[in-house]
């Protein structure tokens, strides 16, 4: 699609009222396009199709400014407000699987299996299919155990994270899907400062 026929419909489309789901959909979608531009931008030879690829790029840009401020201020938040709903019920299903474990155990991080770091990508796997894909079922873990200090994390240090993260989700002050995405991020950072470093 050729830049001005992309702020053509662009324009058409802010013209119309969506919901806070639509929104959501259509800012996950032109992030994508973004992330794709972006590599276009770097890797195209052909100077007039780059310089096309930059143009839809600034628009684009500008576009994901104009979603994030309306799915920052639209009245209507409940289907944010369901999807933080229910990431606080996946972290208490976390939480309640590993209620009733043998603390003299570790909790296998998923490195004996070279699967490096399974038990963390498990926990942003299940926040994003519950945010970015609005599954609504909550998925149950498989905790297992070891001994081993050298693939294994203290299921207490596991535990007191993920009560931490619950309690953090409960007091966001603002619930829109921007405040959820940013969250989600923010989670990761903090799994990496407490696990893997």
């Amino acid at each position: 699609m050729k830049p001005l026929q992309a702020k053509l419909m662009l324009e058409i489309k802010s013209l119309i009222k969506m919901n806070e789901i639509e929104l959501y959909n259509q800012y996950l979608a032109l992030e994508n396009r973004i992330r794709d531009l972006k590599i276009y931008v770097q890797i195209w030879s052909n100077d007039k199709e780059r310089q096309d690829f930059e143009a839809e790029l600034e628009t684009a840009l500008v576009e994901l400014e104009n979603l994030s401020a309306q799915l920052t201020e639209i009245e209507d938040k409940r289907h944010s407000t369901e999807v933080r709903s229910r990431m606080v019920d996946q972290l208490a299903i976390y939480i309640r699987e590993m209620n009733g474990k043998p603390r003299q155990f570790l909790l296998d991080t998923g490195n004996d299996l070279n699967i490096p770091n399974e038990l963390y990508a498990m926990l942003v796997r299940d926040l994003n299919y519950i945010l970015l894909e609005g599954y609504r079922g909550g998925h149950v873990p498989y905790f297992k155990l070891t001994t081993s200090e050298d693939f294994g994390v203290e299921l207490g240090q596991y535990y007191d994270f993920l009560i931490n993260e619950r309690r953090i989700l409960l007091q966001l002050d603002e619930v829109n899907f921007i405040v959820l995405k940013e969250y989600v991020e923010e989670l990761i950072e903090r799994l990496r400062d407490q696990f893997l470093n």
